[in-house]
């Protein structure tokens, strides 16, 4: 039932997050067509239907630039390497692994078989949410399409849905309860600005300085990493995990032993100082929740909800962590 529920509010929350995410951008491109175009001067909705279209395209041609740098990374590396010398270079970096069985002397045949009825048991199970992901592709590509269009309408009638919420306020709630929730939507807007920007420029760092130094490095495909692991900066924890996990196969494939330990090394250095320093810096105090709650919710999120759930659920937990110490302050006084 609440998958179902999740299925129905998905594109609907997705709209709404894509509102808020070009939001700031629409209003300065709106600003400076007000200011400079002066068919836009007389008539302002035509400004912020100019405006909003704009924001589409400067947001599509920035997704544009990271999908063409991805691709040609990628595209680059299979060129060079055949499909048959990449099976070569798959054989050769489980090659130590068959040897240790081998070594195992009379136990070989029986810990051969043993993991092979694990390998096949993972493949099929691997095998199956890949074939689960693939028939589900076209819903989500449908989903996003219509959280698009939500955000489209919500930007362009902005005003108009500020204004209905106003007067519905007005008539269910009493000044008391509206107060409250003026001090909610101003922590919300705190908690969920301050965590957005952040993220989006802890993710743009991460990806920066994960691309050049593993590029730097010598690790194969390390550009495509790093644009990988800085998207992946936008769910925690995600983003080192394709990190470490993307840069140790690559450098096994390739054979790359001294490559991979100054990369862990690299990887390791740069976790902690993003940690420590860059993550703490840009996303304030507002958002102070232990590791084990940021993982629960994490884990909630992407049940319900999905990728975006994932995204979302830190500033949410946040801000339901805020709202209660409002509450317990007000009850306080």
């Amino acid at each position: 039932m609440f998958s179902k529920i999740g299925h129905i509010l998905h594109p609907i929350l997705l709209g709404i997050f894509l509102a808020y995410l070009m939001e700031p951008v629409t209003f300065w491109f709106q600003n400076w067509y007000e200011s400079h175009v002066a068919i836009f001067q007389k008539n302002p909705r035509f400004g912020r239907a100019a405006a909003v279209f704009s924001c589409f395209l400067f947001f599509f041609l920035v997704f544009l630039l990271g999908i063409t740098l991805l691709s040609l990374n990628i595209a680059q590396y299979f060129k060079e390497v055949s499909w048959e010398g990449f099976v070569d270079k798959m054989n050769h970096a489980f090659l130590p692994l068959i040897d240790f069985f081998k070594s195992l002397g009379d136990g070989h045949s029986r810990y051969s078989a043993m993991l092979f009825s694990m390998a096949e048991g993972k493949m099929t199970s691997i095998l199956k949410n890949v074939m689960e992901s693939t028939l589900s592709i076209p819903s989500l590509v449908g989903q996003f399409f219509i959280g698009l269009i939500i955000a489209l309408y919500l930007l362009i009638d902005k005003e108009t849905f500020l204004s209905y919420g106003k007067r519905a306020g007005r008539r269910w709630f009493s000044p008391e309860r509206r107060k409250m929730v003026r001090r909610i939507g101003k922590e919300f807007q705190i908690v969920f600005s301050r965590y957005l920007k952040g993220q989006a420029m802890d993710a743009f760092l991460m990806g920066c300085l994960l691309s050049a130094g593993l590029w730097l490095i010598g690790v194969p495909l390390g550009i495509s990493i790093g644009i990988l692991a800085g998207i992946g900066n936008l769910v925690p924890y995600l983003g080192p995990f394709i990190a470490y996990v993307l840069t140790i196969f690559f450098c096994l494939l390739e054979g790359k032993q001294k490559t991979l330990w100054i990369a862990l090394i690299y990887l390791l250095v740069i976790q902690q100082i993003d940690g420590s320093f860059i993550g703490p810096k840009l996303l304030g105090n507002q958002i102070r929740l232990r590791p084990v709650f940021i993982l629960i919710a994490v884990l909630v999120g992407g049940t319900f909800f999905g990728p975006l759930g994932m995204v979302l659920a830190v500033p949410f937990a946040g801000l339901i962590k805020s709202i209660g110490q409002l509450l317990s302050k007000e009850k306080l006084s």
